[in-house]
């Protein structure tokens, strides 16, 4: 594997856990380093099939609902 792959893939995965915690769609892109939302959005609808909003909401659906 190359270095970029290597390195697209680790953002990815990053991008995946701030998604899936509830991140905005903003601070998901540029806290992994993309530096351009929408290619950031391009490339996660690219490796996913979703868009970061809609795998957020997915998400967000089936987490068990938090004790306050």
């Amino acid at each position: 594997m190359s270095f970029a792959r290597w390195r697209q893939q680790a953002r990815l995965l990053r991008a995946l856990e701030l998604a899936a915690d509830g991140v905005s769609v903003t601070a998901t892109a540029l806290e992994p380093g993309y530096d351009n939302v929408s290619a950031f959005i391009d490339m996660f609808r690219r490796a996913t099939g979703d868009t970061p909003g809609r795998y957020k909401a997915d998400k967000a659906a089936t987490r068990p609902a938090r004790l306050r």
